[in-house]
């Protein structure tokens, strides 16, 4: 069992003010769920969606430097390529443990791309 002091919490969507453009991937949007909050940064959750139209839609290789992630497609498609496992097309309800080790490249999204990703620890870790 994990030793940290957690407390309970529920989140509720607010279609207005949840969603943020991620500053260093404009084409994304998060909305951060209050779980880092009340697990002490041991575990976090967000909702990445795309936001809007873009020519170009693949990405520099990176990583999340985290213990665990764990991704889950709510809605429309992805092509990732991950390293040493080829490219994968994604699709609503599509899941997949990523291990720390393993950089990806978005290759491809839909415009109505929505994804959940859990993170260990709670920060999501991105190194570019």
């Amino acid at each position: 069992m994990i030793d940290s002091e957690q407390k309970f919490v529920v989140t509720h969507f607010d279609a207005e003010h949840d969603f943020a453009v991620d500053t260093q991937q404009p084409h994304w949007m998060r909305r951060y769920t209050d779980i880092a909050a009340a697990t002490q940064g041991m575990a976090g959750v967000r909702i990445t969606r795309a936001n809007g139209a873009r020519a170009d839609r693949s990405s520099e290789p990176l990583y999340n430097d985290v213990d665990l992630i764990l991704r889950y497609m709510l809605r429309g498609s992805m092509t990732v390529r991950f390293s040493g496992n080829g490219d994968h097309l994604t699709t609503t309800g599509s899941a997949w443990l990523q291990p720390p080790d393993v950089t990806h490249t978005v290759l491809e999204y839909s415009d109505d791309a929505e994804y959940l990703e859990l993170a260990m620890p709670g920060d999501f870790g991105r190194v570019d």
